[in-house]
């Protein structure tokens, strides 16, 4: 890989994470409100929202392997596909241990 093919790939990386971080971090809010609006406690949402930083904590350190095992450009749609899945799992049911094991999930995918 050239230096330049390098860069593209390193900006395009960065760009599309953070635009799957934002949408992902856009939804949570109304996450929240959902969980709210159901009767679920502060505690019980607290939990629910740390579930995806948990996930992100946990996959970080294998992340680079995983990158290098499946290759970047499959990472990357992965990092984007996985979350999106999640989000829309979330549609099928109302049970907030279920949302909290996706957004563990989208957590451990966007990594």
């Amino acid at each position: 890989m050239t230096p330049r093919e390098r860069t593209v790939g390193l900006v395009n990386l960065i760009a599309s994470t953070s635009i799957a971080l934002v949408g992902q971090f856009m939804v949570s809010p109304l996450l929240v409100f959902k969980l709210n609006a159901q009767g679920y406690s502060a505690s019980q949402i607290g939990l629910f929202t740390a579930s995806v930083w948990l996930g992100i904590l946990l996959a970080t350190p294998f992340t680079p392997r995983i990158v290098q095992i499946i290759g970047a450009r499959q990472a990357l749609i992965q990092s984007l596909l996985i979350p999106l899945l999640t989000l829309a799992g979330m549609l099928v049911t109302q049970q907030i241990l279920i949302w909290s094991l996706l957004y563990f999930i989208a957590g451990l995918a966007m990594s």
